[in-house]
């Protein structure tokens, strides 16, 4: 970006008073304010209300031919009509239409990096659809599974399938669905669903798909967990988009990385005023880096923090959630897996912190209870991670079970979850305990 924002905290660290002066300065210049695009939406500045940048101006839940959605039937008050920009066909590498064949066993992954997760590989021999191409990566289409190889592995074949009916180009966004929405294998209803995504759920945008039969109906292709697929972009509201009130030169949003609040700190909403406290240890997504300050994503509210209030997490690490009663796995910005767990009872809770996993077995005895047969991974203490056979399933992930059956502070795992984290935790591998 070519703005520049000079934040200068006094001593090196955050100040109130300073930086609301210095966040209106940068923030509002140019006329582009954020109270600007809130005052045309209806909302009044009180100085002291949260502003969540990912609240949708309007409702987008019912469409004529709708797609199938799992939410209200409540009748709208009027149909939204998607604005859509002409688009000139032309051959720009973007979207290949044609195949690849694989010239030796090479790795799926869910990004076009050595560093994003693996999702399994692609045989040798084996002639796959080629969707599209980013750099040396190309996204293909196998087993109805969707997922990046390396070029440096494929070669090119003269094989067309099924993917010449739509026009596609690389797009970066961050998107939330405004109502229940279908997750396909391809930019159209006719193609099979992955899974019925919920109300407000966030995807992350690496493409945006137009078929040529109807230039006005936009599809995106996304990453959602450990998949890969298609949305009807009707039915999302663009982060992006609500950003460039403030931000107009924004022309690429994504998650840089993942960070935790090492202290507690404030984050600054659209005024440059301290409007909601994070608290330590909370997980954020920085999607804009400046000299002193980060742009993040927390929950469903934007604003920012001080660099030196956060810590990035790089490569695959856990988040156990006790709020929720939910671990999660992340490769570096994507989170890969969730599950139900549970964790302390009242009076000997999980405790919160950052922490690396020390020890890794395959299985543990437990005196008091029981045999833990596929992971026991020591993160804190005298407590870890393991299956817990002697729990049912049904208990997993309530927290009326775990105020009082719940563990000694362990975060006991469902064989689901175990099974999958076994393959992925090892020692060393850095351990996010969050309220």
């Amino acid at each position: 970006m070519n703005r520049e924002y000079r934040y200068k905290p006094k001593k090196g660290r955050f100040k109130k008073r300073f930086t609301t002066i210095v966040l209106i300065a940068g923030l509002l210049a140019g006329g582009h304010a954020i109270c600007k695009s809130i005052r045309d939406t209806g909302a009044t500045n009180t100085n002291n209300v949260d502003y969540p940048m990912l609240t949708p101006a309007v409702t987008e839940q019912v469409m004529v031919t709708p797609e199938p959605t799992a939410v209200s039937t409540a009748v709208p008050t009027e149909v939204p009509t998607p604005e859509v920009t002409p688009i000139t066909y032309v051959n720009n590498g973007v979207n290949k239409g044609d195949s690849v064949i694989a010239i030796k066993n090479v790795n799926l992954r869910l990004g076009p990096t050595t560093e994003s997760f693996k999702l399994g590989e692609l045989p040798k021999n084996t002639t796959v659809d080629r969707i599209m191409s980013v750099g040396d990566w190309d996204l293909i289409k196998y087993n109805g599974e969707i997922a990046f190889v390396s070029t440096q592995f494929t070669s090119v074949c003269d094989v067309d399938y099924n993917n010449d009916y739509y026009y596609i180009e690389e797009e970066k966004d961050i998107v939330r669905t405004t109502s229940g929405l279908y997750f396909r294998t391809g930019p159209s209803k006719n193609e099979s669903y992955i899974e019925l995504l919920p109300k407000y759920e966030e995807l992350v945008v690496i493409g945006r798909a137009i078929p040529y039969s109807n230039p006005n109906d936009v599809w995106y292709l996304v990453k959602h967990k450990d998949k890969i697929g298609f949305v009807n972009a009707a039915y999302t509201i663009s982060l992006k988009e609500k950003l460039r009130g403030t931000l107009p030169d924004v022309e690429d949003l994504t998650i840089l990385k993942m960070a935790y609040v090492k202290t507690s700190t404030d984050l600054i909403n659209s005024y440059g005023v301290a409007y909601k406290r994070i608290g330590t240890y909370q997980l954020v997504k920085v999607l804009i880096e400046y000299d002193d300050f980060c742009l993040v994503e927390y929950g469903d509210s934007v604003g920012l923090v001080h660099k030196n209030d956060i810590k990035e997490y790089k490569g695959t690490f856990v988040v156990v959630d006790l709020g929720d009663q939910k671990v999660y796995l992340y490769c570096y910005t994507d989170m890969v897996f969730e599950d139900v767990c549970t964790t302390g009872k009242n009076g000997m809770e999980t405790r919160t912190g950052a922490f690396k996993v020390s020890e890794r077995t395959n299985s543990r005895y437990f005196s008091e209870e029981a045999q833990a047969r596929y992971m026991w991974a020591r993160f804190d203490g005298g407590n870890g991670f393991h299956d817990a056979p002697w729990e049912g399933q049904k208990n997993f992930g309530k927290n009326s079970y775990r105020k009082n059956s719940g563990s000694k502070g362990c975060v006991r795992l469902p064989d689901s979850a175990a099974l999958f984290l076994r393959d992925y935790i090892k020692v060393g591998t850095k351990v996010l305990v969050k309220d």
